[in-house]
């Protein structure tokens, strides 16, 4: 016979409002400029290349855009000879760099423009989704010939990882004590004993959850907590299930 006994507590509305808000996880992104280079950094981090306008260099970050947890741009890389006095090569692409596990990835070919023959660009350069679609345009002295390419942004989330995976002496109760997980740096802190966390979902909508399986003794009850958490690691919602071998 199973007996199962299930605890559920609740915290104030207004905490489980906070928690269950896109505002906690929305990146903020910004362009930054020091001297004659230039970059974007969301929240703090540099992502994208540095573009260099100078004598020697006139790059350029362009249709830098965010969508949900994933940045995509188009990065100009250009050289100015100083025999030449502008730009005689450029190198352009579309890049993509996924927040949650810092991944960046060319979505295009290389396009290279030569001023004084080969002309190579990427034009009408749509998102739909997590798809991509280009056209990409060769063209040598009078002769030019076109193509239409797609690709797959690659798909950004974190795997959940396994925490922590601790063995101690049968009958001994394990324990949890002062346990908090940071969201946006995938870091946690606890003192414990006898507990095994690992995360049971992606983040979804401001939270992030995970359950411990706790084991008492041999043959005795073992409980399940699920618990919730904001972007900020503060548990929101807690549940408890005990189940009883008779």
């Amino acid at each position: 016979m199973k007996n199962t006994l299930t605890l559920v507590r609740i915290l104030p509305v207004s905490l489980l409002a906070f928690a269950f808000t896109n505002d906690a996880l929305a990146a903020s992104c910004t362009l930054k400029q020091s001297g004659d280079n230039s970059w974007y950094e969301c929240d703090g981090k540099k992502i994208t290349q540095t573009a260099t306008r100078n004598r020697q260099s006139s790059d350029n970050l362009l249709e830098f855009q965010l969508l949900g947890s994933t940045a995509v741009w188009k990065y100009v890389q250009a050289d100015n000879p100083s025999w030449a006095g502008s730009a005689t090569t450029s190198d352009t692409a579309y890049y993509s760099y996924c927040l949650l596990d810092d991944s960046l990835n060319r979505i295009t070919q290389l396009a290279r423009h030569s001023f004084f023959g080969r002309k190579e660009t990427i034009k009408n350069f749509r998102l739909n989704g997590n798809n991509a679609s280009w056209r990409y345009v060769e063209t040598i002295g009078s002769r030019t010939v076109g193509s239409d390419h797609n690709a797959t942004i690659p798909d950004c989330q974190s795997t959940p990882p396994q925490i922590l995976n601790l063995s101690y002496p049968e009958g001994r109760v394990g324990q949890t004590q002062r346990f908090s997980f940071d969201y946006r740096n995938a870091t946690s802190c606890w003192n414990q004993s006898g507990t095994r966390y690992f995360t049971s979902s992606t983040p979804k909508n401001g939270t992030f959850s995970w359950t411990s399986p706790v084991r008492t003794q041999v043959s005795g009850p073992w409980q399940t907590i699920v618990s919730c958490t904001n972007a900020t690691g503060v548990i929101v919602q807690d549940s408890v299930t005990t189940r009883v071998n008779n």
